[in-house]
């Protein structure tokens, strides 16, 4: 049988303990890590969505009739700062159209519009 003291004891313990403060990393380090995990992840979900973002504005404008900033620019330049343009409206004849389309395929009198059925049970031999 070995016989440890306590201070030996003690000792080996803080020395244990040392290590594995040594080992892990400051919480100041891992919050300024998670914070730039955190950043970079939003700054690339943000430039990610540029393009859905801008292709979905340049189609509202359009079903509201409004020229693109670009475009209307450009009309002035020919015509004249005072020039309002004519925007034809087809985007939302065409829009109103398919809406129609859709209710009337999805919606049709004396249906419902989606229906549930349960999975067949296999038959199994004995």
């Amino acid at each position: 049988m070995q016989f440890v003291s306590n201070a030996a004891i003690e000792k080996e313990k803080l020395e244990k303990d040392k290590i594995l403060v040594e080992g892990t990393i400051a919480p100041e380090v891992f919050f300024d890590n998670l914070t730039a995990h955190i950043r970079t992840n939003w700054e690339k979900a943000k430039r990610a969505k540029v393009d859905i973002e801008n292709q979905m504005l340049k189609m509202k404008r359009r079903r509201e009739g409004v020229y693109d900033p670009s475009k209307l620019a450009a009309i002035r330049s020919v015509h004249g700062a005072d020039y309002n343009p004519v925007f034809m409206m087809i985007t939302e004849t065409k829009c109103r159209a398919a809406e129609s389309w859709i209710k009337d395929i999805e919606f049709q009198p004396g249906q419902l519009p989606w229906d549930l059925e349960p999975t067949p049970l296999p038959e199994l031999p004995p």
